[in-house]
């Protein structure tokens, strides 16, 4: 039976207070999701991940499941210890689906030491049989295919090629300045305008791609004048 809980802290590195070694890297301190802000968050329960080879970490006052499940050490003695699984997407908010029970003399939370919130990421824009894969920061990987023409959300890259050809394309970085009542509209990857992106195509055409420059500035050395290694 699945518990829910509340972060808040997690072990990131050897920095904190409650770090036994590696193996506890990812570890998280929890209360129950109808518990009051712990006094000393050094004294919450702990739990570790579930899943080690793909890792989605929380931030403090996100929502997990908790399933008790077997200890490295459980053929000796049959213990069973608190594992999560990866964050609640309450919000289906990219950046982060904090769900705070107090609130500090500033009218914030706490969201760890150094994460920052970005009002301004978007989740992505799915098409049928997409597989996405999309960080906190507008970096994101979408396994994808040409679709239709017809789609109500129109994609550049479906102009040619046939429905059902691969593409990935793999992004770094949401292009900026994206209106404020957009928060939970989904977008696309902008290849003129995201921070940087690779798209890996099968047929398709990407018309819209603008060059840096079409000379040998955009390399920003003069080649000819260039010294050979």
């Amino acid at each position: 039976m699945f518990s829910i809980a509340r972060v808040q802290d997690i072990i990131i590195d050897a920095s904190h207070t409650r770090y036994e070694g590696e193996f506890s890297v990812g570890t998280i301190l929890y209360t129950l999701i109808d518990d009051p802000p712990p006094d000393n968050i050094e004294d919450c329960q702990t739990a570790r991940p579930l899943n080690f080879q793909i890792k989605q970490y929380p931030i403090p006052n996100e929502i997990v499941f908790l399933i008790n499940a077997p200890s490295p050490q459980y053929n000796e003695t049959n213990a069973l210890i608190m594992y999560y699984l990866h964050p609640h997407a309450i919000h289906k908010d990219p950046n982060h689906n904090a769900l705070p029970n107090a609130l500090n003399a500033n009218g914030d939370f706490y969201k760890g030491h150094y994460f920052k919130e970005l009002e301004h990421i978007r989740p992505l824009q799915p098409y049928e049989g997409d597989v996405l894969l999309e960080g906190r920061f507008g970096n994101s990987i979408r396994f994808g295919s040409t679709t239709a023409r017809n789609v109500l959300r129109y994609n550049y890259w479906s102009e040619g090629g046939n429905i059902g050809d691969p593409i990935t394309i793999i992004r770094n970085g949401q292009k900026p300045n994206l209106p404020e009542d957009s928060n939970y509209h989904h977008t696309l990857e902008h290849i003129n305008s995201d921070h940087s992106c690779i798209f890996l195509c099968s047929n398709q055409q990407i018309a819209v791609f603008e060059p840096a420059s079409i000379h040998d500035n955009s390399y920003q050395i003069d080649r000819n004048n260039s010294k050979k290694m």
